[in-house]
């Protein structure tokens, strides 16, 4: 049976390797989402111009709607796993000053 010094070491490795490499290595969610494209879309549709109440097309409007949905579930388990991560930190707390 490991003891608490060995758990809690093997804790804070997990997490520190989670805050400085996966944490800084995930996919940006506008990219993966489509959101950028579709940003990129809209303004040569629109001579250079950003416009989201006027989309020419039945194509950038679905894009719009596809990519801003993959764009708030991305955001949103991108929360959820930084506020499980904060909560086992806050649960080591203690050992990382012995």
């Amino acid at each position: 049976e490991p003891t608490y010094q060995a758990k809690a070491a093997k804790e804070i490795i997990e997490l520190y390797t989670w805050w400085t490499d996966t944490y800084r290595n995930r996919p940006d969610p506008y990219e993966v989402s489509g959101w950028s494209a579709y940003c990129e879309a809209n303004r040569v549709a629109n001579n250079g111009k950003m416009s989201f109440s006027n989309d020419k097309t039945p194509e950038l409007r679905k894009m719009s709607r596809v990519a801003l949905k993959k764009l708030r579930k991305i955001e949103a388990d991108y929360e959820r796993e930084d506020e499980q991560m904060m909560i086992r930190l806050i649960k080591i707390r203690q050992s990382l000053w012995t």
